[in-house]
């Protein structure tokens, strides 16, 4: 387990993963563990989300450094933490209840009657290129 705190806890660069995922208070409780036994014991010990990221960025980051020490590009610490937050919404998207659509006939909206303009203002407007996106009848 020695080396596994090493890597996971003590490494320069993972410590680096750790500060950006605002994960550091973690860290230093889990460096001081004696056995993966004891690390287990701490993660769960934390609130559910909090255990899934641990759980997220250990897996996204030892991927990573799989893939470098086999020959491949090391990713960078904005991209591993990147693909932590991304599956973290992944994840969280699987535990949302299925929305209902409403269907264009169920909505508020409707056509404006003959001679009346209607406008949306919820749009927007690029300065530059001067093309919007809102609708006007």
């Amino acid at each position: 387990m020695r080396t596994l705190a090493i890597s996971f806890f003590k490494c320069k660069l993972a410590r680096i993963y750790w500060r950006l995922l605002n994960m550091e208070n973690i860290r230093s409780v889990l460096v001081c563990c004696q056995s993966g036994l004891e690390v287990l014991a701490k993660i769960w010990e934390l609130q559910k989300n909090m255990q899934l990221k641990v759980f997220v960025f250990l897996w996204r980051w030892w991927s990573a450094r799989n893939k470098a020490n086999n020959g491949e590009k090391m990713l960078t610490a904005v991209e591993v933490c990147g693909s932590v937050t991304f599956f973290l919404m992944q994840f969280e998207k699987l535990h949302e209840p299925e929305k209902k659509t409403i269907s264009r006939t169920q909505s508020s909206c409707k056509l404006p009657l003959e001679n009346i303009y209607k406008i949306n203002l919820d749009c927007s407007f690029d300065p530059d290129k001067r093309p919007g996106g809102g609708v006007l009848w």
